[in-house]
């Protein structure tokens, strides 16, 4: 599960198929999930560190070329990185040629949403960094997406169940949490917001 294909022929034949199949119907295409974590583009060995990005960018490669072929008016949706913050990823993912193979940069973004906890920082200070480093890699005018987020904590009546580390949220800081991060992601350029949960 999660893993890349054995051979780069058999993603382009998928992607190719899939994107062909459901022209017209569906003609955006997010290429994998989470790829920076460890659960979501497993490799085997000692593969994992280092190599992860340019596995990747050989996916969103391969898959942009088919796509487009399959159908040029799909749109390909990339980057997809989780971490804190999503620019790390981003970082890597740049320096393998990503920007030149993507029409859609997306990037998901969860905190505990604690005050001053370090994960806490706004939306619009992520997005203007990335937005940063895509344009001084020559990548002027991309559309970034915010492809899944939402609240990582506990909302409760005021028991965090006896876990210190736990924070237990009311239901107005969390309705708080995500509106401040919707209006600045839509105030940052950010295009599209999906909420998870």
């Amino acid at each position: 599960r999660a893993y890349p294909p054995r051979a780069i022929s058999d993603w382009e034949n998928y992607v190719s198929r899939i994107v062909s199949h459901y022209k017209g119907v569906i003609d955006h295409w997010e290429v994998w999930n989470e790829p920076d974590s460890g659960g979501f583009l497993k490799l085997p060995g000692l593969a994992i560190g280092d190599h992860k990005p340019e596995v990747y960018v050989e996916l969103v490669k391969t898959a942009y070329t088919a796509a487009k072929r399959a159908n040029p008016g799909s749109v390909i949706v990339a980057g997809v990185g989780t971490g804190h913050p999503p620019i790390l990823w981003v970082e890597k993912i740049v320096e393998h040629g990503v920007l030149d193979y993507l029409d859609v940069l997306s990037f998901h973004y969860y905190t505990d949403g604690r005050p001053g906890d370090v994960h806490d920082v706004p939306a619009r200070e992520r997005v203007a960094g990335i937005r940063a480093l895509t344009e001084k890699s020559g990548k002027e005018g991309l559309r970034y997406w915010e492809s899944e987020s939402g609240l990582a904590l506990n909302i409760c009546s005021g028991k965090s169940g006896g876990d210190p580390t736990e924070y237990c949220a009311t239901a107005d800081e969390a309705v708080a949490f995500v509106l401040r991060n919707y209006f600045e992601w839509i105030s940052s350029g950010v295009e599209r917001w999906f909420f998870y949960h």
